[in-house]
This record gives C-alpha cells, sequence and structure tokens, in this order.
C-alpha cells in the first residue's frame, strides 16, 4: 500500500488542516488542490484529505472488528487481511478501500450501540428501506431495482404465514 507521507509521518513544518479542511468539504469546495488559499498549505499536506477524512470517519464510529469470543482465531485471521504494519490508521483505511472495491457491499445494519455480552444486542437500530440509502446517501449507496419492497416482501411472507397456518388448522 502507498503511505501517503502526511500519515505515516510528520513532515516539518507541517500544520493541522483539519478543521479546514471539514469546513470547506462542508461548503462543497471538492478540490482543495486548485482552492484559492491566501496563504496555502504545501500541496504535501492537501495531497492526502480525502485519506484522511476517511481515516478520521472509521475511527468516529464503533470498531470495525468484531472478535467474538468463540471465534478467535477465525476473527483474527479476516483481520489479518486488511492489516498494514506502517499504521491502525492505515489499516482502518484499507478495510474502508476494501469494502469501496467491492462496491460498498457487505452485510449492514444501521444501529447506535453493539453491546456483547454472551450474545450480540444492537441498541438503537432502525429499520430502513433501502431506497431510503440510496436517496440520502448516492455517493455510499445504491439499490438494484427488484419487483418488491421490504415492506411489500413482509406483507407477503404475513401472506404466506397466514395461509400456511390455515392449511395447518384443516389438517387438524
Amino acid at each position: 500500500m502507498n503511505c501517503c507521507p502526511v500519515l505515516c509521518q510528520r513532515s516539518k513544518g507541517a500544520s493541522n488542516l483539519g478543521n479546514v479542511v471539514l469546513l470547506l468539504k462542508s461548503l462543497r469546495v471538492d478540490n482543495l488542490l486548485d482552492f484559492d488559499f491566501m496563504d496555502p498549505p504545501p500541496h504535501d499536506n492537501i495531497r492526502c484529505v480525502e485519506e484522511v477524512l476517511t481515516i478520521v470517519s472509521m475511527l468516529s464510529v464503533p470498531s470495525v472488528f468484531f472478535r467474538p469470543k468463540d471465534r478467535t482465531e477465525e476473527s483474527a485471521a479476516a483481520h489479518e487481511k486488511f492489516y498494514v504494519p506502517e499504521s491502525y490508521h492505515l489499516t482502518l483505511y484499507n478495510v474502508y478501500q476494501q469494502w469501496k472495491h467491492h462496491h460498498y457491499r457487505g452485510d449492514c445494519v444501521v444501529y447506535h450501540d453493539l453491546v456483547l455480552t454472551t450474545k450480540e444486542y444492537m441498541q438503537c437500530a432502525t429499520a430502513v428501506e433501502p431506497q431510503w440509502l440510496a436517496e440520502l446517501g448516492p455517493m455510499f449507496f445504491s439499490v438494484k431495482d427488484s419487483d418488491r419492497s421490504l415492506v411489500e416482501h413482509n406483507k407477503k411472507q404475513k401472506e404466506w404465514k397466514t395461509v400456511v397456518e390455515e392449511e395447518m388448522e384443516n389438517f387438524r
């Protein structure tokens, strides 16, 4: 993996551009290298903005590495596939890049907190229609056309269950 110099070592005279970068991004300035700064920072400090923002985002959520007690060897092997020896931050960046490479596919659940006891429990979980994610976050999500929505699917499941229960009653 090519290491961004800003991530691996601090260059001489480097300044913290985090707040400036986030402010400019919130103002929809996409290309920071072409932005007309009054006193521009060195280009090396700006070149890795996307990588830094990705890493900061990865650090702001619960750990992406889940290690169940009964599957420690399996989870360690999975973690090792993403490991970057230079830094844990680059390991997180690698996880994101792999997820992106696979077209943002994965088993996803929208939740706020994961509680680990002898079982796994999600707190503050929310059911969402895939179309909502695609509409509100098109840069992260897309939905393949299907013939029915989650609501329609659940309705069909309930209808099928009712039919099966009625048939079971007829046999009694």
